[in-house]
């Protein structure tokens, strides 16, 4: 099965400025214009985004965790922060690894979306990241309106599948659950697996 998307854009010399203006104008318009065109036409700037995808996830948990030791004062933990920027890449990593695997492997493509995949859900994603903590803040119902916030990136996040791969909408949410299942096993065994291959923390496996 063939993706119906735009051809890629041709990766040119971008400057930084241009970089975080393509990032700024995909979350703007993956928000404000959710529609299947606009997921196809994001998708091509997703050539070269790799490390500043990377870049975005550890600002965001790093934003996340300063917060938190602010707003509930308590003591600056470095050692937390520095599990987060190993944890949570490889955790997005690993999503975008798993969507593009089983797309190719169980419904045949040939080609890789991985580049798009990642883009797309780390633009998606970020920001809610950023919001459910906002949301989780509010007294009382926070804890609940933090988890409940995330249905609709998910429900985005099936979109933008069915956009770029033409699924049917039951292969397009049973493709999304089964990633997100792998992402995230992945994202918390992969490095434990590595730490302890590596001897900073024997005994693991």
């Amino acid at each position: 099965m063939k993706p119906q998307i735009h051809p890629r854009r041709t990766p040119q010399k971008a400057t930084p400025l241009m970089i975080l203006t393509d990032w700024l104008d995909t979350i703007w318009n993956l928000l404000a214009h959710p529609t299947p065109d606009t997921f196809q036409q994001e998708a091509r700037k997703a050539p070269g985004k790799f490390v500043s995808a990377l870049i975005w996830v550890v600002a965001a948990v790093t934003v996340v965790a300063l917060g938190t030791m602010l707003i509930y004062r308590l003591p600056f933990d470095f050692g937390t922060i520095a599990i987060l920027w190993f944890f949570a890449p490889i955790a997005f990593l690993f999503f975008g690894f798993s969507l593009d695997v089983m797309y190719r492997k169980v419904y045949g493509a040939k080609q890789s979306l991985y580049d798009e995949f990642l883009y797309l859900v780390t633009a998606l994603l970020v920001p809610f990241m950023l919001l459910s903590f906002l949301l989780s803040l509010v007294p009382v119902a926070g804890s609940y309106l933090g988890w409940l916030i995330w249905l609709y990136p998910i429900f985005l996040l099936v979109q933008i599948i069915r956009a770029l791969t033409r699924l049917k909408p039951g292969q397009a949410v049973a493709l999304t659950v089964l990633s997100i299942l792998l992402g995230g096993t992945g994202g918390f065994c992969l490095p434990l697996f590595l730490l302890a291959m590596s001897g900073v923390m024997p005994g693991v496996f």
